[in-house]
């Protein structure tokens, strides 16, 4: 995945786009695209589709939702500036492939913003947390999780999920960061017991024969 297509010009066009819009105070929160004005992500593709973006720029989808989230809840100064610092600091050619992992992996793990400094946290969220960010961790270093791992995480991302609800505690973005990870986890893991099932019907109808 070589971002911006490996083109300086795509980069330099959905820079002066964004620009444009910026000058001519047609960036705003709270909309994607309508009536010439939009969001981040509705200023670079003039519409609402997360995917459509990574396409444009040739980066994960995850981090199109990142621009989009960050740029609606920082403050509007900040949030003014944000895309055009977006658009500027992804090098062309660059592989962002595993800038989520990293990115989830510090929201879950770091000591002083990630979910495991929240004080008193549930042991129980404690222990499935940790495996979750340290699997995130072998992503966001290159490796690859073997489908025990995808599926042993995912069971981590039940459990962490139904002790966080009983917990019933709210920590802003390390809450967030965590229920997207355990979801993210869950789903993964459905997919690779789907098609292990599959695998074991064929073999099973195999034998059979």
């Amino acid at each position: 995945m070589i971002a911006y297509h490996n083109d300086p010009k795509l980069k330099a066009d959905m820079i002066a786009q964004m620009q444009a819009h910026v000058d001519a105070e047609e960036l705003i929160k709270g909309r994607y695209w309508e009536h010439g004005k939009g969001c981040a992500v509705g200023c670079l593709i003039h519409g609402s589709d997360h995917t459509k973006l990574a396409h444009k720029m040739n980066i994960p989808v995850q981090i199109c939702y990142i621009l989009d989230d960050l740029f609606e809840h920082l403050p509007n100064g900040e949030s003014k500036s944000l895309p055009l610092r977006f658009l500027n600091a992804i090098n062309v050619g660059a592989d962002l492939s595993r800038v989520y992992h990293a990115f989830v992996h510090y929201l879950l793990a770091d000591p002083v913003d990630g979910t495991l400094a929240i004080p008193d946290l549930d042991p129980e969220i404690v222990k499935h947390t940790k495996t979750i960010a340290d699997l995130l961790l072998i992503e966001a270093k290159g490796g690859e999780l073997t489908p025990d791992q995808i599926i042993a995480g995912g069971e981590a991302a039940r459990a962490a999920w139904a002790a966080w609800a009983a917990w019933a505690a709210w920590h802003a973005w390390a809450a967030w960061a965590a229920r997207d990870a355990w979801h993210a986890w869950a789903a993964r893991a459905a997919w690779h017991e789907r098609d292990a099932w599959h695998e074991r019907d064929k073999l099973c109808i195999k034998q059979a024969n």
